[in-house]
């Protein structure tokens, strides 16, 4: 798809379909998959993953449980990725929910209320490095 066309829809349908194929959510938080999988050359699709995460845990209990009760491993990998990709308010977001006992319904409003911000750093990484997903 030209990079023109590609849409977060069909990136989330991708990487929804990723994330099954590897196991499920389960995996990437319960047995160390975000810190050990199959990401690509240059680990390229974590951060995608670690987007995708936070935006579907805007809508299911499940995957936000998952941030708020990992290992402290597990969490390290996440933040470090987001910081890695620059994105250092989210990392620092998902920090204060984790340590420093955020209600969980604040932290997924703020996720709610920034659907869109989720979807344009995931596009944006994705334009940025397009040559490198091929």
């Amino acid at each position: 798809i030209p990079i023109e066309q590609l849409d977060y829809e069909a990136v989330a349908a991708r990487l929804d379909a990723f994330i099954e194929h590897m196991g499920g959510v389960d995996i990437f938080w319960k047995h160390r998959g975000l810190e050990n999988g199959n990401f690509g050359v240059g680990a390229i699709l974590r951060p995608t993953i670690v987007y995708r995460f936070l935006y579907r845990s805007a809508q299911e209990e499940d995957v936000l449980a998952y941030i708020g009760n990992s290992d402290d491993r597990s969490l390290s990998v996440f933040i470090r990725c987001l910081e890695d990709v620059g994105d250092e308010d989210m990392a620092s977001i998902v920090r204060k929910y984790r340590y420093n006992a955020v209600d969980a319904d604040k932290f997924k409003h703020f996720l709610s209320n920034n659907q869109r911000y989720i979807k344009n750093r995931t596009m944006a990484y994705i334009s940025k490095n397009i040559e490198r997903f091929y």
